[in-house]
């Protein structure tokens, strides 16, 4: 029979989870970054269908320049708009990720949790003695904030993080991440539609030259 996890092991294993959600909330980031990349036209489709990332170093360069997440989502929302106006998925790719813009500022108010929040580390509940039941770590408020103090107040406000939230903040940010190259996958196709209006522009612009000249003829 294993034996439980001690006090020491138990708040290990809420850094543990603290630091994979923090990883994950960066590859957030990267996939939003994949998004602007398309906008920018530093993205292509291979035959096989995967997205390729190409001289991207003015992207990235700019992307990460900007200091918060607001400031990202509002060139992203004006680069989004712009890309897809004119293609017959115009209102469906507009309202889907009007839907991802506005999640990434939900998962965002999480992140700053897992970031600036404080690990109050597993304790034993009483005298401190090695039998006696012991109280998981939790993720509490700033250390030092009204909040924080409120917690040890004798009707506390319950305002904490377990480890099991935190591991769903962790779960939340890969589906994201997912739902976010499906997107960008989706204006990657419209690249074809992008195309064929250059096409047929140069087509008509073609055409229009050859009447003129036989006008002058």
């Amino acid at each position: 029979m294993a034996s439980a996890p001690t006090v020491f092991e138990l708040t290990d294993q809420m850094f543990a989870e603290i630091g994979r959600a923090i990883t994950a909330w960066s590859h957030v980031e990267q996939t939003l970054f994949g998004v602007y990349q398309v906008c920018a036209g530093t993205s292509t489709k291979t035959h096989a269908g995967s997205v390729v990332h190409i001289d991207h170093d003015i992207t990235s360069a700019v992307f990460y320049s900007l200091e918060t997440l607001h400031v990202k989502r509002t060139i992203l929302n004006a680069a989004v708009s712009a890309y897809v106006r004119g293609v017959p998925q115009e209102a469906e790719l507009l309202l889907a990720w009007d839907k991802l813009s506005q999640k990434a500022r939900e998962l965002s108010r999480k992140r700053n949790k897992l970031a600036h929040w404080t690990v109050w580390e597993a304790q034993h509940i009483g005298k401190g003695t090695e039998d006696e039941p012991i109280r998981p770590a939790r993720l509490l408020p700033p250390a030092g904030s009204p909040s924080f103090w409120r917690e040890f107040h004798p009707n506390p406000t319950g305002r904490y993080l377990t480890v099991g939230q935190v591991g769903h903040i962790y779960k939340a940010f890969q589906l994201y991440a997912s739902k976010v190259r499906c997107f960008e996958k989706a204006l990657i196709d419209t690249e074809e539609l992008h195309d064929k209006d250059v096409r047929r522009a140069l087509d008509l612009l073609h055409h229009h030259q050859q009447l003129s000249q036989m006008r002058r003829g």
